[in-house]
């Protein structure tokens, strides 16, 4: 499981290294076929977003900061709102009936949670930029940028480093690796 990973890849992976046992939850194979279903869903909203927004970027006018500002809030809206879904769509899921299975589900939710925090702070950021410094606006949206990619490096590496406490058990790491839904993510 070892691998350079996106942040959705990472996630996902990582919760196949994390189980729970709880009387009443969720048969493995059937959360796992949600948990995947669920970040190949987010990630393909997220992705499709972002070509949007390359689009809208190439047609606005040359120097139209003001404009720009507008569509990265409605860009990073957007994914606010994509991720708020997938972290209901995880709580769905419930907890898997395995060893650690409460910490494997709040693992997953409390991912993407924080992956929604880091576009509500973007979002702040844009929004107090001033389009009618074109230098200083251009400067502090790759800043933006920057953090936002910093912040899901820093998630990856909380779930990273869960996989690396060999918290769980095989039979989710096993649902993992026979559910088709997360070849996807493996992509």
């Amino acid at each position: 499981m070892r691998r350079s990973l996106t942040l959705t890849i990472g996630i996902a992976l990582t919760a196949a290294a994390c189980g729970g046992g709880v009387e009443g939850g969720v048969a493995a194979d059937v959360w796992v076929r949600a948990v995947c279903t669920t970040l190949t869903d987010w990630n393909g909203e997220l992705q499709s977003r972002t070509g949007d927004l390359q689009t809208e970027i190439q047609g606005l006018p040359q120097g139209d900061f003001e404009g720009l500002q507008v569509v990265m809030l409605g860009y990073v809206d957007g994914v606010i709102e994509d991720t708020e879904g997938a972290v209901s769509s995880l709580e769905e899921a419930g907890v898997p009936d395995v060893e650690d299975g409460e910490e494997a589900a709040e693992l997953m939710v409390s991912g993407i949670r924080e992956a929604r925090s880091i576009f509500v702070d973007a979002r702040e950021d844009i929004e107090e930029l001033d389009p009618d410094r074109p230098r200083q606006f251009g400067t502090a949206l790759q800043e933006i940028g920057a953090q936002v990619q910093d912040g899901g490096e820093r998630v990856q590496a909380a779930f990273e480093a869960a996989d690396e406490r060999g918290v769980g058990g095989e039979e989710l790491d096993e649902a993992f690796t026979e559910e088709p839904a997360c070849s996807a993510l493996a992509a």
